[in-house]
C-alpha cells in the first residue's frame, strides 16, 4: 500500500489547531482585517457598509463551480503527493535537503526585519509616514493606541531584533519572542491573528534549531546546559513541520476571515489599485482569491507537495507587493518560512511509519530495464517504505550499450556514457557482485563479490534484467582471437587496436600484410553489430588524410552477419536500405558465408578460402544462463506468461518480452523501459498482495536505426537515412536514460561532434609513466604556494586541505583532482595542499595535459574541467535561482593575450562588486563567455556587453534560469586564451564558434520575436500553454502579386516584398509591437490593448518610409499599401504539427484586421478601422467615414473608418 506520511497523531494535533483557530474566528468580533495596511479608515467603513456579494450569500451554480473545481484540486494535489510525484527530481530534491542549515539564518533575518521596521515604524500602514508611528510586529498594530506604561515594548523590539539579527543567543531571545507575541494577544486582541501562527512558528523553530550558521558563539551558562542539550537533540523536521503547522493555520484564516467572511474590503482594494483581474468580475475574483488563500492554508497544514507549492506562494506574495503600495519586505516572515519549506518540505512532528507490507525485491542486472525497474518500485513504495530494494550488478555504473559503439568512434566521451546506479536510484541498495545461483526454495540468491565472498539475498519478488554480452564460445577461436565488447574497458580498447594497426601498417613493407594490418572484421548481426562497423570505418576515413598508408593501401571493413540466424519482421523491412547505408559507409557486409573459427590471422569459414583481419570484433551477444539450485539451468529465450512472470515460479519476473526463437522481436530502447516499468509494478504489487497488470507491447509510430549519420528511421512505412535519422535515434535513446546531468554532457558531446571530425588521438589503455601513484603520509605537503607547477593529481584515496595566503579554503577526497593545469597560471602554483590523512595520488604531468588538450579530446571535455577545483558546497554559500547565460562573439578589433587577460582582470574586479562569475575564453577572433548571477544582474550585464564597441555579433548560445548552483564560484572572471597559431585543433575551435554564431543568427531570421525571447530566457517555447488575451492586430497589405508579377521579374518581386516586410517590422517593433507572421505580401503584428497610439503611429511611420522606398521605382511600377486595425480576443501560443510549428495568434481580430489591410490598399487609404475599433481611438487621431464594405468571414457589410491622411504628405 502507498504510504502516508502522516502518523494518526499527527492527523489529530492537525485538527485540534484547525479547531482551535476556528473558535477564534467564530467568537471574534469586531476585527479589523490586515487589509488596513493598504486602506484608509475611511475606506474600510465605505466598503464595509456595502451589501455583501450575493456570490458570498447565495448558492449559485457559479460558486458551486468554482468552490467545486477548488475541491478536486485539493483532492488531485493530495493524491498526486501519494502516488509518487512528491519523489520527482530526487537529485534535486536531494540537493535542497542538504540546504537545510541555511533556514535558521534565513528565518533570524526575517525576524530580525519585522522586529527593527516596527520598532522604528519602518513599514507603516497606508496614509502614515515612514518612521513616526512604532508599531507591534506588524504594520497596522500601532503602539501609539496603547498608554504610555507599555513604551518599553519599542525598546524590546529592538534587543530582540539585534540579538537574534546577530545570533546572539537565539534560542533564549526566540522564546522571549513567543512571550511577547502572546502579550500582543492580550494587548491587541483578535487584530494580531494574522500574524500571530507565523511569528509564534518561526520563533519555535529558533528554539528548537539555535542559531544554525554565522553566530557569535557566547558561553551557555551550566543552568541552561541541559536544556540547549535537549533542544539541540530535537530534529530539524520536527521543528519545520510545528513552524509549517501554524503558518498554514494562519493563511488559512486570514482566507476564511478576510476573504470569504469580509469580501467586500478585497473588491476595495481591486477597485482602488485597479488590480489585473484578466477580465473576470471583482466578486468573482474575490472568491477566486478566497479559495487560493484556503486551499493554500489547507495544503500547508496538510504538507502535500510543498516545493512546488512554495513556489506558487512566494510568486503570489511578491506579484501582490509589486502591484499594492506595499515595500517588498512587507511579507519578509512569510517569505521565510514558504522559502524554508521549499528547502525542507513539509517536516515530520513524528517520523511517518510505513504502513505497507515488509519485503525484499532483488532486481538483477544493469542495463536499461533493471535501472527502470528499480525505478519504478522507489516510485511506488515512496520515501517511508518497509519495502527494500536490492539491484545487483557486476558493476556500480549504469551503461547504455547502444552507446558504445560511438565511445569508440570517439562521439562521446567515455565517462559520460556511465553513470553510478547511486546517484539515479537513490533508495535502492547497489550490491556490486557477479549473480552465481538462484535458490528459489528459500528465495535467495547467491552472488560472489570481487574478492571472491559469497553473499546471499533474500527476496520476495525477483526481477530478472540480465544484459546480453559477447558470446565467446559461439566460434572456435572466438575467445582468444576476437576483441568484445561489454563495456567501456573494451570500446577504448578497440578504438586504440584500430590505430594502433595503422601506425603498424606505416611502419610495414610487406603489401599483403599491410593489408592484413588494415583489414577489420565486426561478427554480429545487431544494431549495435551495424553500428561498430560504421564507426571503425569512420575512424578510417578521419585518419585518412594523416596516414599514407591508409591513402595507398587502402583499408576495408566486414561486417558478418550471424549466420542462419532469424530475423526480426524490422529488420526485414529495413535490411535492403540498410545494407545501402552500410556500403555508403565503407562496410562491406556479408549475409551467407558461415565462420567456422578464429585464428590470430584471421577468419576460417566453411566454405571458400581463409581471410586474413588484422582486428576481430565480437559483436555477437547471448544473455547468459542462469543456474537455479532446484531447477538446474535456465537458458533464454525465457518462457514467461502475460505478466512477465516466469513460468512455474510465482515470484520471479523476466524483463524480456514474450517471444519466442522463431518469432524474434526487435527491441527499442523504449521497449526496455516499458519492460523495466512493467516488471517492477508486479513485484512490487505481488510483494504487497494487490493485483498485477498484463504486459502490453507497445506500437512504435517512429522505429530508428543508429549507425551514426548512416543511420535509418522508419516511420509508418516510410524509411529515410542521414542527419535526420542519427538525431531522431539519438533523441529517442537520450529520452529512455535516466541522469539529467549525463544526458547533458552526452548532448555537449553531440553538438561539438558536428564541428569537429572524429578524432583520432589514443587516450586510453596506454600506461604512462606520468600517470604514476605516490604515497604520501599526514602532515606531507604536496606543493606549496608559489612553486614551480609540474604536477597534476588526483586523489586515489585519503583527505587533503588547501591553503590559500594561510587561510585553509576547502578539502579534497577521493575522485578531487587538483594543481593548476592551465598555461594561464603561468607555472606557478596558487595554493598550498597539505596531507590531512595519509594519501595515495595520480600524477599527471603538465606537459601530458597540455597535449590531452590540443589533441583534440573533445573540447567538451577540456572545457567542462576548466576549473582548478570542485567547490565544496559545505563551505559556501550557494545560492538558488540564478541565470547563466553563453554567449559567443567576435571581435571588432585584434586582440592580444595580454588584451584579452587584461579584460578578464578588469571584469573580475567589476563582477566581484555585483556577485557575478563566469569565464571567458578566447580562441582567435571569437569570444565565448559563461556568466552566472541574479537574473536581473545578468540581463543588465549583458545589455551592457552588447554595446561594447570591441566585438560585435553577439550571439546568445543558451540562458538557463533558476540554476542551483554556479559552475564557477570561484571565479568572478577567468580569462583563458587559447591563441596558438601552430594548433590546428584551436582553428577547429575557431571554425566551429564562427559556424555557431552563423547558425544561430541564420535561425534566428528564421523565428518569431517573441519565441526568440523565450528561448532567451531559457523557457521552452513548448511548454507555453495556449492563453488568450484581448490585443490590438495590425496589418499590412502590398499590392495583390497578380499585379505585380505583370510589373516585376522574380527577383526584382522578392525584393520589392522583403522591402516592404522589413519596413513593416522595424516600425512595428520601434514602436512596442511583437511581429507574428508573414504571408506573401502580408504582414501580420499585435500591439497590447493599451498600445492604441502606437499600433497607429506604426503603421503611419511605415507607411510613409515605404512610400520614400517606392520613389526609388521607375514610375511605371505602381506599388500601393495599406493597414488594416482591429481589437478583439486573440488566442495566442504554439499552432502547428509535429512537423512545423508556429508560436502565433488565432481569432477574427486577425482576419478583420488582415481584410482591412486588403481594402485599405484597394481604396488608397493609410489605415482602416472599423466601428467596433475607433470606440477605442485616442484622440490625438482622427478617423472619417469611409464607407461600407462586405466582410467574407461574416458574409454582412460593416462600416469602416480612414484615417484622415494625405496620402501625398
Amino acid at each position: 500500500m502507498i504510504n502516508t506520511h502522516f502518523s494518526i497523531r499527527s492527523v489529530w494535533y492537525v485538527a485540534f489547531l484547525l479547531f482551535s483557530f476556528s473558535g477564534l474566528l467564530v467568537f471574534s468580533s469586531a476585527v479589523l482585517a490586515h487589509e488596513t495596511w493598504i486602506l484608509t479608515p475611511e475606506q474600510i467603513d465605505y466598503w464595509n457598509a456595502q451589501k455583501l456579494p450575493d456570490i458570498f450569500t447565495q448558492v449559485s451554480s457559479l460558486n458551486v463551480l468554482m468552490i467545486s473545481a477548488f475541491l478536486a484540486f485539493i483532492i488531485g494535489w493530495v493524491w498526486l503527493g501519494f502516488t509518487g510525484a512528491r519523489e520527482l527530481f530526487p537529485d534535486f530534491q536531494a540537493r535542497l535537503s542538504s540546504y537545510g542549515d541555511h533556514v535558521p539564518r534565513i528565518l533570524r533575518v526575517c525576524v530580525g526585519w519585522i522586529l527593527l521596521s516596527s520598532a522604528f515604524g519602518a513599514e507603516p500602514r497606508f496614509g502614515v509616514e515612514a518612521f513616526t508611528s512604532p508599531t507591534f510586529l506588524a504594520p497596522d498594530l500601532e503602539l501609539n493606541q496603547l498608554g504610555s506604561e507599555w513604551a518599553w515594548i519599542r525598546w524590546a523590539e529592538i534587543i530582540l531584533g539585534l540579538t537574534i539579527l546577530f545570533g546572539v543567543y537565539v534560542r533564549f531571545f526566540s522564546f522571549l519572542l513567543i512571550l511577547l507575541s502572546l502579550l500582543g494577544w492580550y494587548l491587541f486582541g483578535e487584530a494580531i491573528f494574522p500574524y500571530l501562527g507565523a511569528i509564534i512558528g518561526a520563533s519555535i523553530f529558533l528554539v528548537l534549531q539555535g542559531a544554525g550558521r554565522h553566530f557569535l558563539p557566547l558561553p551557555i551558562p551550566a543552568a541552561f546546559h541541559g536544556i540547549q542539550s535537549f533542544l539541540a537533540n530535537q530534529p530539524r523536521q520536527r521543528a519545520q513541520a510545528i513552524m509549517r503547522i501554524l503558518t498554514g493555520t494562519t493563511i488559512l484564516y486570514l482566507g476564511v476571515f478576510y476573504k470569504l467572511l469580509q469580501p467586500n474590503l478585497s473588491m476595495g482594494i481591486i477597485e482602488t489599485y485597479q488590480l489585473p483581474i484578466l477580465s473576470i468580475h471583482p466578486e468573482a475574483f474575490t472568491l477566486l482569491m478566497a479559495l487560493v488563500e484556503v486551499s493554500a492554508g489547507v495544503l500547508l497544514i496538510a504538507g502535500i507537495l510543498l516545493r512546488p507549492l512554495s513556489i506558487f506562494l512566494i510568486s503570489a506574495f511578491s506579484i501582490f507587493a509589486l502591484l499594492l503600495p506595499e515595500t517588498p519586505t512587507a511579507h519578509i516572515l512569510f517569505y521565510g518560512v514558504v522559502l524554508s519549506c521549499f528547502i525542507n518540505s513539509a517536516g515530520h512532528l513524528r517520523r511517518p511509519v510505513p504502513r505497507d507490507k515488509a519485503a525484499d525485491i532483488v532486481i538483477i542486472g544493469g542495463g536499461l530495464a533493471a535501472l527502470q525497474a528499480a525505478v519504478k518500485v522507489e516510485k511506488l513504495i515512496g520515501q517511508y517504505s518497509n519495502v527494500r530494494i536490492t539491484l545487483l550488478h557486476e558493476q556500480g555504473n549504469f551503461l547504455f550499450a547502444p552507446f558504445l559503439p560511438e565511445v569508440i568512434g570517439g562521439t562521446v566521451q567515455p565517462g559520460n556514457v556511465v553513470n553510478p546506479f547511486r546517484r539515479i536510484v537513490q533508495r535502492t541498495n547497489v550490491v556490486v557482485a557477479h549473480l552465481d545461483a538462484i535458490n528459489e526454495k528459500e528465495q535467495k540468491v547467491i552472488a560472489k563479490r570481487k574478492n571472491n565472498e559469497t553473499i546471499e539475498l533474500k527476496y520476495d519478488s525477483l526481477i530478472l534484467a540480465l544484459t546480453p554480452s559477447s558470446h565467446i564460445t559461439k566460434v572456435p577461436g572466438m575467445m582468444d582471437h576476437a576483441c568484445p565488447i561489454d563495456s567501456i574497458a573494451d570500446a577504448l580498447r578497440i578504438r586504440q587496436r584500430v590505430l594502433d594497426l595503422v601506425e603498424e601498417a606505416e611502419m610495414v613493407k610487406d603489401a599483403d600484410e599491410k593489408k592484413r594490418l588494415l583489414t577489420f572484421a565486426i561478427i554480429g548481426s545487431s544494431e549495435i553489430a551495424s553500428a561498430i562497423a560504421v564507426e571503425v570505418s569512420q575512424i578510417l576515413k578521419s585518419a585518412e588524410p594523416s596516414y599514407p598508408a591508409l591513402q595507398n593501401s587502402g583499408w576495408q571493413v566486414h561486417l558478418f552477419n550471424e549466420y542462419n540466424k532469424s530475423r526480426t519482421k524490422f529488420e526485414h523491412q529495413i535490411s535492403s536500405r540498410r545494407s545501402q547505408c552500410l556500403k555508403k559507409a565503407g562496410v562491406i557486409e556479408h549475409l551467407e558465408e558461415k565462420i567456422s573459427g578464429l585464428t590470430q590471422k584471421g577468419l576460417v569459414f566453411e566454405k571458400g578460402d581463409p581471410q586474413a583481419f588484422g582486428l576481430i570484433i565480437n559483436a555477437y551477444f547471448e544473455y547468459p544462463t542462469i543456474r537455479f539450485v532446484e531447477h538446474g539451468s535456465l537458458n533464454w529465450p525465457f518462457v514467461i506468461d502475460n505478466e512477465l512472470r516466469l513460468q512455474s515460479f510465482n515470484n520471479i519476473w523476466v524483463a524480456e518480452s514474450h517471444q519466442n526463437a522463431t518469432t524474434p522481436q526487435f527491441v527499442f530502447a523504449s521497449d526496455q523501459v516499458n519492460l523495466g516499468q512493467s516488471t517492477g509494478f508486479n513485484a512490487w504489487a505481488n510483494s504487497q498482495g494487490f493485483s498485477r497488470r498484463p504486459f502490453k507491447q507497445q506500437r512504435h509510430l517512429v522505429q530508428p536505426y543508429n549507425m551514426r549519420q548512416f543511420s535509418l528511421c522508419r516511420v509508418s512505412g516510410l524509411i529515410f537515412t542521414g542527419i535526420l535519422a542519427w538525431f531522431i535515434s539519438r533523441f529517442i535513446n537520450l529520452l529512455s536514460v535516466p541522469g539529467l546531468e549525463r544526458n547533458l554532457r552526452i548532448i555537449i558531446d553531440w553538438f561539438l561532434v558536428l564541428a569537429f571530425r572524429s578524432d583520432i588521438a589514443v587516450l586510453a589503455q596506454t600506461s604512462s609513466s606520468s600517470l604514476e601513484k605516490s604515497h604520501f603520509k599526514a602532515g606531507d605537503e604536496i606543493f606549496s604556494q608559489g612553486d614551480t607547477a609540474k604536477m597534476a593529481y588526483v586523489v586515489e584515496y585519503g583527505r587533503l586541505k588547501v591553503i590559500q595566503n594561510g587561510i585553509k579554503i576547502r578539502e579534497l577526497g577521493p575522485g578531487d583532482h587538483f594543481g593548476e593545469i592551465l598555461p594561464i597560471h603561468q607555472n606557478k602554483r596558487t595554493e598550498t595542499v597539505q596531507c590531512l590523512t595519509d594519501c595515495e595520488l595520480k600524477n599527471v604531468s603538465q606537459e601530458d595535459l597540455s597535449a590531452l588538450i590540443k589533441s583534440g579530446w573533445l573540447m567538451s571535455k577540456a572545457i567542462r574541467n576548466l576549473r582548478d577545483f570542485q567547490p565544496d558546497t559545505s563551505l559556501t554559500d550557494t545560492s538558488l535561482g540564478l541565470k547563466r547565460l553563453t554567449y559567443v562573439s567576435k571581435l571588432s578589433v585584434p586582440l592580444d593575450q595580454k588584451g584579452i587577460l587584461e579584460i578578464g582582470r578588469k571584469a573580475s574586479l567589476n563582477n566581484q562588486k555585483i556577485d557575478v562569475t563566469g569565464i571567458l575564453i578566447g580562441v582567435g577572433d571569437y569570444f565565448f563567455q559563461i556568466l552566472e548571477g541574479e537574473e536581473t544582474t545578468i540581463n543588465v550585464l549583458i545589455e551592457k556587453i552588447s554595446r561594447d564597441p570591441r566585438h560585435r555579433d553577439v550571439t546568445i548560445l543558451s540562458a538557463e534560469t533558476g540554476c542551483e548552483e554556479r559552475l564557477f564560484s570561484d571565479w568572478n572572471m577567468k580569462a583563458v586564451t587559447l591563441n596558438e597559431s601552430n594548433d590546428l585543433i584551436l582553428l577547429a575551435i575557431s571554425l566551429m564558434l564562427q559556424n555557431i554564431a552563423q547558425s544561430h543568427n541564420a535561425m534566428g531570421r528564421y523565428t518569431q520575436p517573441a519565441l526568440l525571447k523565450f528561448l532567451m530566457e531559457g523557457i521552452n517555447p513548448l511548454t507555453i500553454p495556449i492563453r488568450s488575451a484581448r490585443k490590438i492586430v495590425v496589418s499590412g497589405s502590398l499590392t495583390d502579386f497578380v499585379v505585380l508579377r505583370n510589373q516585376f521579374s522574380d527577383e526584382e518581386l522578392v525584393c520589392a516584398v522583403n522591402n516592404f516586410l522589413e519596413i513593416c517590422s522595424i516600425a512595428c517593433i520601434e514602436y512596442g509591437g511583437q511581429v507574428i507572421k508573414y504571408s506573401g505580401g502580408c504582414f501580420v503584428a499585435h500591439f497590447e490593448i493599451h498600445q492604441i497610439d502606437s499600433a497607429i503611429a506604426s503603421c503611419v511611420d511605415a507607411f510613409n518610409k515605404f512610400k520614400e522606398q517606392a520613389k526609388l521605382y521607375p514610375s511605371d511600377k505602381v506599388m500601393n499599401c495599406g493597414f488594416g486595425l482591429a481589437s478583439g480576443m486573440v488566442a495566442e501560443g504554439n499552432i502547428g504539427s509535429s512537423i512545423k510549428m508556429d508560436y502565433t495568434i488565432l481569432g477574427n481580430a486577425v482576419n478583420q484586421a488582415i481584410q482591412l489591410g486588403e481594402i485599405a490598399r484597394n481604396i488608397n487609404k493609410v489605415i482602416l478601422i472599423d466601428e467596433s475599433f475607433q470606440i477605442d481611438i485616442v484622440k490625438s487621431w482622427k478617423f472619417e467615414d469611409a464607407g461600407t464594405f462586405a466582410f467574407k468571414e461574416t458574409n454582412e457589410s460593416r462600416r469602416v473608418y480612414s484615417l484622415e491622411y494625405s496620402i501625398d504628405s
